[in-house]
């Protein structure tokens, strides 16, 4: 048997008669009549009772209609589910990122498409831009979003860049710099506390080598949160990022972007560029590229 004929059961049933069920359906009746004679063989008992204007059901045949619209739902209901995941409003996003918390970029993305596709499911995994990469080329994420110091390599395709600047973070009554708002010179860092995330250190301490100093470093983490750690304390001043034509708010804190050369960085929403990817990584890649 299959799916079909369970249809036509529950057709024939809801409609009252074969010849009503035969032209709902466009279903030959003696076609049907033999679908109803067939169950009645494979279940070894007698579903219906044929009247002269109307068929009605025994107790076997109620139990086989209530259990033929159950098939027929469950069908439907797979259906759906396989073609939400073929379309990708339905599986899992396996993304790679780099530790950045807080991020209000990544986080907006994140939840702007959790709330256009609430069915799909997040595997994410936090490391550094190498070891994404690698995941990329292994398959064990789909979409990587990476810090490009230089170029992407080519067997990258970005989908999306999002780009960023240096801003140093701190207190507002603090010994070391001043209240002003706007851009602050990379000098004025000289002699100042800073905290920094890993993935910042060699940049940030160039830039000062470049600017004439060596930079005091304070602290330096694996993500930017225990850096704004310190400089939500007083203990020093965090220099993080923050997109380009952004300016993060923290309670009680300076944010400015710091001018100077060698400033700028960005980071790539980037897939594999010969890998066919799933259809929810692709409907998330067409997200970000909506949104940046």
């Amino acid at each position: 048997m299959n799916f079909e004929h369970y249809r036509n059961f529950v057709a024939i049933i809801d409609a009252g008669t074969l010849s009503a069920a035969s032209k709902t359906l466009y279903v030959a009746q003696p076609a049907l009549s033999n679908q109803l004679k067939a169950f009645e063989a494979e279940y070894g008992a007698q579903l219906v009772v044929r009247g002269s204007r109307h068929l009605e059901l025994t107790d076997a045949g109620r139990i086989f209609y209530d259990r033929a619209r159950d098939i027929c739902n469950l069908e439907d209901a797979a259906r759906k589910e396989i073609q939400a995941n073929i379309s990708g409003e339905r599986g899992t996003l396996w993304l790679g990122l780099t530790p950045a918390s807080p991020d209000p970029v990544i986080a907006g993305l994140l939840s702007g498409f959790h709330l256009s596709h609430p069915d799909v499911t997040f595997e994410i995994i936090e490391a550094s831009s190498d070891q994404l990469v690698d995941m990329l080329k292994n398959g064990l994420i789909e979409v990587g979003v990476i810090r490009t110091p230089g170029r992407i390599p080519s067997f990258l395709l970005p989908v999306s860049v999002i780009e960023e600047r240096l801003m140093a973070v701190y207190q507002r009554e603090n010994p070391w710099l001043p209240p002003q708002k706007g851009e602050l010179s990379i000098r004025a860092l000289k002699e100042v506390p800073i905290c920094l995330s890993r993935g910042f250190q060699r940049r940030v301490e160039e830039v000062c080598l470049q600017a004439g100093f060596k930079a005091r470093v304070l602290s330096v983490s694996s993500s930017r949160a225990m850096a704004l750690m310190w400089a939500r304390h007083g203990a020093g001043v965090a220099v993080t990022v923050s997109p380009d034509k952004q300016e993060p708010e923290f309670e009680g804190m300076h944010c400015r972007p710091l001018k100077g050369r060698d400033l700028h960085t960005s980071r790539a929403i980037t897939v594999l560029r010969e890998r066919k990817f799933s259809a929810c990584a692709a409907v998330f890649a067409e997200f970000c590229q909506s949104r940046l």
